[in-house]
């Protein structure tokens, strides 16, 4: 066996020991962040600035914005209104297509949990500004890989579609995620639960 020093692909300087057992990002004292699988890979991120005040220090929790094309082929629904996803497509003046953010949770939640923070920042995408780092506040681990998150962002879009008023009796579409991104978004334990801060 061989050991061989983790080096950081953008400076080349060896990459500390990662504090969170199980996180698949390693960060770098340079600011990039990287993920291995045979080699390794940059990865996009920003850290979120609070826009609130909450008791710190501060809880840094990952999501995976996952940027995909939804193609809305066919749905039939007894009760309410079409498409409700058409509401969240950017950048198109078509009523059955267009892009999408999903935000996708990347460290493991409860089932309530995931659902609650998906459909939240999904639906309504905070207004972020970025942050210089994470201000002496606790990072999660990122657990969850791009090619897991791209399927929960399928099953985050159809969860959201099937929820709306109405009931919803079928529904053929197609969702190509293109790119991740990942996001540090800032919350704090209230006693009982993450609360966010965005």
């Amino acid at each position: 066996m061989r050991l061989v020093q983790v080096e950081c692909p953008k400076c080349g300087q060896p990459v500390p020991p990662e504090a969170n057992q199980g996180d698949t990002i390693l960060l770098c004292v340079c600011g990039a962040a990287h993920t291995r699988n045979g080699e390794a890979r940059l990865v996009n991120y920003e850290v979120a600035a609070p826009n609130r005040p909450g008791p710190t220090p501060l809880t840094y929790i990952p999501f995976w914005r996952v940027l995909g094309y939804v193609r809305i082929f066919s749905e039939q629904t007894s009760g309410g209104t079409l498409w409700k996803l058409a509401e969240l497509f950017t950048g198109t003046t078509r009523a059955n297509e267009g892009w999408v953010n999903v935000f996708v949770p990347a460290t493991p939640v409860d089932p309530q949990t995931f659902k609650a923070w998906s459909t939240m920042f999904t639906n309504r995408p905070p207004l972020v500004r970025r942050a210089e780092g994470f201000g002496g506040g606790y990072r999660l681990p990122t657990m969850i890989t791009t090619d897991v998150a791209a399927r929960l962002a399928d099953f985050i879009i159809l969860s959201n579609e099937a929820e709306r008023p109405g009931t919803l009796q079928s529904i053929q579409y197609a969702f190509e995620p293109r790119e991740f991104h990942l996001h540090y978004f800032p919350f704090y334990w209230d006693g009982r639960e993450y609360a966010s801060v965005l």
